[in-house]
């Protein structure tokens, strides 16, 4: 009797022990995912490693602050040299800078790029005097919004770019210094 009422047992139990798992696997919500994606059926022209085309060319925001490049009455564009800037979550901080050679002995109109164009939402212009090595002589000599372009007066000295990018990139600092030629 014992061994017929341990036979009927098992059915029941197996079938107590399957609901109980089924209850529980609805009540823990959707099992984790491997990070896996699924498979697409769908037929794609793209390379695999290359994202298909939206049609809209948005550039990526670069990972490092463009680089400065100031032209001065249309000589060849000098890079600055990078101080402090925070830059799409990113920073660092300088010392002030002896900056990059450039040669504008005679001074004239100048205009400063940057590459990538990330634009400029605000930018000053400040300038030290011949030999100064701290900034303790730099005032402001020009201003704006937009586009950087003002006017370069004749002499030594070391130019500063106070900016600030367009877009809420952050902002950041470059370094010329004015040398004869």
């Amino acid at each position: 009797m014992i061994v017929a009422a341990s036979r009927l047992a098992r059915p029941i139990v197996s079938v107590a022990v399957a609901a109980l798992l089924a209850a529980c696997s609805s009540l823990a919500g959707p099992s984790p995912t491997t990070g896996v994606p699924a498979r697409s059926t769908a037929a794609s022209s793209a390379p695999p490693s290359q994202p298909a085309a939206t049609g809209s060319a948005v550039e990526p925001t670069p990972r490092q602050p463009p680089d400065a490049l100031l032209t001065i009455d249309s000589r060849p564009a000098v890079a600055g040299s990078v101080g402090t800037y925070v830059f799409a979550g990113a920073g660092s901080d300088a010392p002030w800078l002896p900056g990059a050679a450039l040669p504008a002995a005679n001074g004239g109109p100048a205009v400063v790029r940057l590459v990538p164009d990330v634009g400029a939402r605000t930018w000053r212009i400040r300038r030290t005097a011949d030999g100064d090595t701290d900034g303790s002589t730099a005032r402001v000599v020009a201003s704006g919004t937009g586009q950087i372009a003002f006017r370069l007066d004749a002499g030594g000295g070391t130019v500063v770019l106070d900016v600030e990018y367009a877009g809420g990139l952050g902002d950041g600092t470059y370094f010329w210094r004015l040398v004869p030629g």
